[in-house]
This record gives structure tokens, sequence and C-alpha cells, in this order.
């Protein structure tokens, strides 16, 4: 199975929207979103892949990102 992009909405409801993370962030500035996830395995969980802040899309930090810099 592969993933479903989508974007969420203001309630933090996924939208699906297609099959690529850049299809997801192209729908998400022409719509006026600011979150960009994707639906794991078509399943029920969602991961936020990306965020736009400043017009940019940023990507979030993940754990092992977190606990790389503390230890530094």
């Amino acid at each position: 199975m592969q993933n479903i992009y989508g974007v969420l909405d203001s309630t933090g409801c996924h939208i699906d929207t297609g099959l690529t993370e850049r299809g997801a962030k192209n729908y998400a500035t022409r719509h006026g979103y600011d979150q960009v996830s994707y639906r794991i395995n078509a399943g029920y969980h969602v991961v936020i892949v990306a965020t736009k802040i400043n017009n940019k899309w940023v990507t979030p930090l993940r754990r092992e990102d977190h606990e790389s810099i503390s230890n530094m």
C-alpha cells in the first residue's frame, strides 16, 4: 500500500488531495491550507509532513532529531 497525502483543515481533519507530497503542497498553497500530512497505508493515522511558515514549507523535526540536538 502507498501513503495518501493531503492537508489538515482548521479542525485537524485530514483531507485527501493526492499521491505525492509535492501535489499536496501545491493544493494547500492554492487553497489556503498551511499543513500537509499523509495517511499511513491509507489507514486512520496521520503524520504531519510539512507546515507553511512565512510562505515557506518547513519540515517538522522528528523525535530522533530533537534527541541528537539536545545531546550536543
